[in-house]
């Protein structure tokens, strides 16, 4: 019973040493190059925005034709 248990253990440290070394992840590629948009138009905001008054609906415009 103690054998067993030895060698599942050394089974398991040697399968955690041996994918340790893989990686699971692709290395990314020169041409990514990740870009993301904060769009919160309506009630939603992020705090670094202006406050909602009467020319944001406008100003939401300008920013979607410019993303």
């Amino acid at each position: 019973m103690k054998l067993r248990w030895i060698a599942a253990t050394l089974l398991l440290l040697t399968s955690i040493a041996v994918a340790g070394g893989q990686r699971t992840t692709p290395a990314p590629t020169a041409s990514f190059f990740p870009v993301a948009v904060w769009y919160g138009g309506g009630k939603a905001r992020a705090p670094m925005l202006e406050p909602l008054d009467g020319t944001s609906a406008e100003r939401w415009g300008k920013d979607l034709d410019q993303i």
